[in-house]
Formats: structure tokens, sequence, C-alpha cells
């Protein structure tokens, strides 16, 4: 009954951390998605970052990765890649959407994320390639919004739980 009037609260928040090599093209651009287009009205209880495994700190976004989710509504022209290295807190993450097995390999094994907190998007880079390779990167992120949304609203669900069972 009382769950509903903290929505604000740190501890009902939903961190989801969108998780790919050098945080430049495809976790930036769904980091945007999420929180620019997807996320709707639950927006305000997710807390979205993203982040590379292997870059450094400061890399601006592929201009073409920006460009790309332009034309769907998100801008990423002030983006600057983060390594996974400085992501504060990693076992506080509730979520973390992986673009391929290897990057969820890496969470596992160096910092000992649980597998339950993963999703694998199976999302192939596309760096070297041109706007069509992004584009269709873009379209297999959206084939992928209704799992990924709904994965989070089922988080969201079982904080609220939580957070009523107290």
């Amino acid at each position: 009954e009382g769950g509903s009037t903290h929505m604000g609260s740190a501890g009902e928040v939903v961190r989801v951390v969108s998780v790919c090599s050098g945080n430049t093209c495809r976790s930036p651009m769904l980091q945007g998605l999420l929180q620019g287009v997807w996320l709707g009205g639950v927006r305000d209880r997710v807390h979205t970052e993203s982040v590379g495994v292997r870059t450094l700190a400061g890399r601006p976004a592929n201009p073409c990765a920006v460009q790309c989710v332009r034309s769907r509504g998100v801008d990423l022209s002030t983006h600057v890649s983060t390594p996974v290295q400085e992501l504060q807190d990693v076992q506080g993450v509730d979520l973390f959407l992986c673009m391929t097995d290897g990057h969820k390999v890496t969470l596992m094994s160096d910092y000992k994320v649980l597998e339950d907190r993963i999703m694998v998007l199976g999302i192939p880079d596309p760096v070297g390639g041109g706007e069509e390779e992004y584009e269709v990167c873009c379209q297999r992120m959206e084939s992928q919004r209704e799992d990924i949304v709904c994965r989070i609203e089922d988080i969201i669900r079982q904080k609220e739980d939580q957070v009523t069972q107290c």
C-alpha cells in the first residue's frame, strides 16, 4: 500500500547498463533508445547507463551510431565512452544488457556479476561498416524491445513486492 508513495527512492530505481566493446556504438545506441523512446511510463523508475569492456574513457559516439538513432528521436551527440572499470557499484546493477556472449563472460569472470542479472542480445559489432550496418544493428535492438522492456518491468515489480513485504 505504501510502496507507490516512494517511487523516487534510490532503493526502488532499476539500474540498467548496456554493455558492448567500445561504448561508442551499440551500448550507447541501446541506452538512448531505452531512456529516450522505449521506457515510456516507467522512465522515471529506471536509471540507464552504458559501458564498454574494451575502451578508454572519453571517446565520442561513432557518427553512424549518432545518425542511426537520431532518426529515432535520440541524441547521442554528447555521449562519451565509459570503461566498465569506471562503473560505480557493479553489484548494484539490476540488469546488464550485453551485446554478445563475450561481454557476458567478461562481466561474470572479471566482475563477479551473477548470470541472472545479464541478458545477451546477440548483436554483432557494426564498427567498420557503413550506415546500413548501423541500421541493421538498430533494427535488431528494436526486434528485442518487447523482451527488454518486459524484463525491466519484471524487475520493477519484484522491487515493489520487496517493499510491500517489509
